[in-house]
């Protein structure tokens, strides 16, 4: 029996809200800024807008470097010599 899946708008609204304002955090302004609207700033722009403008500006990346980026994010994480100050940098 097949799960028939319903429109819930508000969850989707909720959680688009949610990845914009993830990306909002994660980067620098300077990265999105010329997406801002004079009156309501970024309220009026989709996830969709915000991920196509980063993509089309900063490029896709290819496999090698996902694949890169999950192995060092997967290493054993070395904290002898760390400081505070490299945790959050």
């Amino acid at each position: 029996m097949p799960i028939e899946l319903k429109p819930n708008f508000e969850l989707e609204k909720h959680l688009t809200t949610a990845l914009k304002n993830i990306i909002m955090n994660k980067l620098d302004e300077s990265a999105y800024i010329i997406l801002k609207q004079e009156y309501v700033g970024y309220a009026g722009r989709s996830i969709w807008e915000f991920i196509d403008h980063l993509l089309t500006t900063y490029g896709e990346k290819t496999d090698d470097m996902i694949k890169a980026t999950l192995a060092a994010l997967t290493e054993e994480f070395d904290c002898t010599g760390a400081s505070l100050e490299a945790l959050y940098i």
